[in-house]
């Protein structure tokens, strides 16, 4: 069966400006590795909770980082911010991986519109 976490981090966002986009991008497109062996697998930022505040959500359901993943906010944020949950899936599979240390490395990134 799948794995998932749907808590397993939090983005907070910070901004004085009312239209920005928060980029997520992942080193290994969107797999663990563990030297040749690979683990696919997909991340959500769950949003919903300030829908007003966001015009895009590429990352509204379970998506793997094949490629630049975006939100796109159209709200400035409380001085506190805003934080939303990031969950993280392995889809189900139908043979054992190879047991060991698997890594990736997702950069996130801000910039106004």
């Amino acid at each position: 069966t799948a794995v998932e976490n749907a808590t397993q981090g939090a983005l907070t966002v910070k901004s004085s400006k009312a239209a920005y986009t928060v980029t997520f991008v992942s080193t290994n497109s969107g797999t663990l590795l563990n030297g040749t062996n690979t683990i696919p697998y997909q991340i959500k930022v769950d949003t919903s909770n300030w829908s007003s505040g966001v015009a895009t959500n590429n990352l509204s359901d379970y998506t793997q980082l094949t490629a630049a993943k975006t939100i796109v906010f159209q709200s400035r944020t409380p001085t506190v911010g805003k934080t939303f949950n990031i969950g993280f899936k392995i889809p189900a599979y139908t043979e054992y991986y190879v047991d060991g240390a698997y890594t990736d490395t997702i950069t996130i990134s801000i910039a106004a519109n």
